[in-house]
């Protein structure tokens, strides 16, 4: 039996604990599923600390379960875990998931709704994507960087998936997470792309925060290039992102000065030692490229460099 309006967020990481505490502080159940004991038990504990840009801090306390069962009677699973854990991630949840049960995937880049349509057919699935800024600073504690739009919309063109897409938003939006619904997520979702190829991997080889990006020439030359080809593959995949190739830079631009304090998922990624996103963002518009015959030289390379930093950092320890 489904308990109304009970969600569990999969993944404590920064945006997982984000919106824990946004849903928590609007009085909603939330669970935080973890695997790891002694984060669980520190969460559960201390609870979730958000530390906003102008100083003012505020703490939410969700509940904290290990077991993959915690889900059977979720109305809600948000997947904060990253794209190449997300196939883990479901396999364990095989035979506990309601088939009513909403699954709600919160990744960077693109395919991962393939992921979740291979292992979870039956249940309504959205994808969300997120522009608020979010960076771990201690196991329970985070520095919220920016605020930007969130856009709900179904996997599949289902009018019942559709309505609960629309409902997740509202509860969202009423948890102080301002959250748009769209009926093809899918342009979204490719805007999102356009700006994480030119923001993440760019962080994360420079140890720049975001909106230092804009204060270098060469780099700022390098995200023109890299949104050109981004936009030739979108069209090679008929996905109408609606923009223009001055609009797409406009866009980069504009994230970064809205997140300028935000240290990118990617960078946080490297600076841990920890295996990065970039196979779905980067990477992904460099297989598709292929695929269709269009040059993607740049992203392929940052593709490379990225890939290249974690093979350092192991082979330096």
């Amino acid at each position: 039996m489904i308990v109304k309006e009970r969600f569990v967020v999969v993944g404590p990481g920064a945006m997982g604990l984000l919106i824990s505490a946004c849903l928590c502080r609007a009085g909603l159940d939330v669970t935080v599923f973890d695997y790891k004991a002694t984060r669980a038990e520190r969460i559960l504990k201390e609870g979730i600390r958000v530390v906003e840009p102008d100083g003012k801090t505020w703490n939410a306390r969700p509940k904290v379960s290990l077991s993959a069962d915690s889900v059977q009677d979720a109305a809600f699973v948000i997947l904060c875990v990253k794209s190449y854990n997300l196939e883990g991630v479901l396999s364990s949840f095989k035979g506990a998931l309601n088939p009513d049960t909403v699954l709600c995937a919160i990744q960077n880049g693109i395919g991962h709704w393939k992921i979740m349509a291979a292992h979870a057919p039956q249940n309504p699935l959205l994808v969300c994507s997120i522009s608020q800024g979010a960076t771990l600073m201690e196991p329970c504690k985070i520095f919220h960087a920016g605020i930007g739009p969130t856009f709900i919309g179904p996997v599949f063109s289902d009018k019942e998936h559709e309505k609960r897409a629309l409902e997740l938003s509202r509860l969202l939006s009423d948890a102080d997470w301002p959250t748009s619904f769209v009926s093809d997520i899918y342009p979204v979702v490719w805007r999102k792309l356009l700006v994480n190829c030119a923001i993440n991997p760019l962080t994360a080889l420079t140890r720049l925060k975001n909106g230092a990006l804009l204060g270098c020439p060469e780099l700022v030359m390098l995200q023109d290039k890299i949104a050109k080809e981004v936009l030739a593959v979108s069209r090679a995949e008929n996905v109408a992102i609606g923009l223009t190739h001055s609009k797409a830079i406009g866009l980069i631009q504009e994230v970064c000065k809205k997140t300028s304090k935000n240290i990118s998922s990617m960078l946080q990624d490297v600076l841990r030692g920890k295996e990065t996103e970039i196979d779905f963002i980067n990477g992904a518009v460099a297989r598709l490229g292929k695929r269709h015959n269009v040059p993607t030289p740049v992203n392929e390379t940052l593709t490379a460099l990225i890939k290249g930093i974690k093979k350092e950092v192991s082979f330096t320890r």
